[in-house]
């Protein structure tokens, strides 16, 4: 066992110190760590008190060994739950029924909080999709319920696609254009709206085929 005041303003550390091997057991003892290796830099300089007393300090350089260990992440949620992995490393959320702002905070295997995310959750929708033929137009068939949920499902979106149809003897060829996201329908767009106008609900969405269509010039 040694026994040092002061290492930092005591000659006798430096001396001990400018042993290599001694060195890195001293060291390696008061920081609990194993020293790789240990240097004495030319900073010293002799501090004299008032009451005559002269000591040296000195500078210790050297580099600490650390073990790699293994940082093991948790993931909690913000009233400190912790929320479990899958077998797949899929991480489960329970959100909110209302749209709702919520954090997953990620700890290492010390405790400490390492990272932080933010993670906003809606409540589970549904939306009909209802596809129209006018005058036995043919409906695209490539519109389906897999390629529409594929594409919301970011959004908490599912769609539900039906079909329909109705018979407009008044129209004869179907002029596109015209009409854009800030002005009125053409006629022909609102002859078909309004002969479908009864079965249109609010909150379903409506997609209309119709066949010899003409861009309007």
């Amino acid at each position: 066992m040694i026994k040092v005041f002061n290492p930092i303003y005591d000659s006798v550390f430096k001396y001990l110190m400018e042993n290599d091997r001694v060195s890195k057991i001293i060291l390696g003892s008061i920081l609990n760590k194993k020293i790789e290796n240990i240097e004495l830099k030319n900073n010293d300089h002799v501090i004299t008190y008032q009451n005559g007393i002269k000591v040296l300090r000195h500078r210790l350089w050297s580099n600490i060994s650390r073990k790699r260990e293994r940082v093991r992440i948790c993931n909690k949620d913000r009233f400190g739950i912790k929320l479990k992995l899958s077998k797949d490393n899929i991480l489960t959320f329970t959100g909110t029924q209302k749209p709702d702002t919520n954090y997953i905070y990620a700890y290492d295997n010390l405790g400490k909080r390492i990272g932080k995310l933010f993670v906003y959750t809606y409540k589970r929708q549904t939306k009909n999709v209802v596809l129209v033929s006018v005058n036995n137009a043919k409906i695209d068939k490539s519109i389906t319920v897999d390629g529409l949920n594929k594409i919301f499902k970011p959004a908490v979106t599912e769609f539900i696609i039906s079909e329909d149809k109705i018979e407009i003897p008044d129209l004869k060829n179907f002029t596109h254009g015209g009409s854009n996201w800030h002005s009125v329908y053409n006629s022909d767009q609102k002859l078909v709206l309004e002969a479908y106008d009864k079965n249109i609900k609010d909150d379903n969405f409506y997609l209309f085929f119709i066949d010899n269509v003409l861009d309007k010039k």
